[in-house]
């Protein structure tokens, strides 16, 4: 990892790492591995990772469906404001520098990222750093970097929402499901922690 032995911390002596699906599908500590045609007999895989439809909102009714709905292998498009943290900036400014990432799963590379520092309204392209994506017909699994620069308004979020190579756009909010996963909505800051924050 990063050149070094792995750490027992990030599961020496192996780990399964595999790109471009959820985390819960890279086995921090592996102790065997079992080639089968059916999916696995896991909680997680059987009764967690899944989306079910918006209709089921408790147990009893997500209990007619765990068998029915595959598990969730590939992650969606989304991004995140690293820098300012969370997006919380320091007030109205002409000229405030964004930084985040942006990643989207099945070796999709990300083809654009738009960034608003008035909640939406408008948008700025971010530039890309994706080296991983140069040259035609290439799979990607790794993050895209992405930096701009915007006007901020005072009391408003920053925001990003990025696109991938499948046309698949973050939208500004999720899409509800019983377990609550899958959720790729523009990542927001509460009002209330902005005030407390001056700006």
């Amino acid at each position: 990892m990063n050149h070094k032995t792995l750490t027992r911390d990030h599961g020496f002596p192996i780990r399964v790492v595999v790109p471009g699906y959820i985390g819960g599908r890279s086995v921090k500590y592996l102790k065997s591995i079992t080639i089968q045609d059916y999916e696995s007999m896991s909680y997680y895989q059987r009764r967690d990772y899944k989306i079910l439809p918006e209709s089921v909102s408790d147990e009893k009714q997500a209990d007619a469906y765990w068998c029915k709905v595959p598990s969730i292998g590939e992650y969606n498009v989304q991004s995140y404001v690293c820098n300012p943290s969370d997006g919380i900036h320091d007030g109205a400014k002409s000229n405030q520098t964004v930084q985040g990432y942006a990643l989207s799963g099945g070796g999709r590379s990300i083809q654009r990222v738009d960034v608003s520092g008035d909640d939406g309204k408008t948008w700025a392209t971010a530039q890309l750093y994706q080296p991983a994506a140069e040259g035609n017909n290439c799979r990607v699994w790794g993050w895209c970097l992405w930096s701009v620069t915007i006007a901020t308004k005072r009391n408003v979020r920053i925001v990003s929402r990025a696109v991938d190579s499948s046309g698949n756009v973050q939208q500004e909010y999720p899409v509800w499901n019983y377990r609550g996963v899958m959720n790729n909505s523009w990542r927001t800051v509460d009002s209330n922690s902005m005030e407390m924050s001056n700006i």
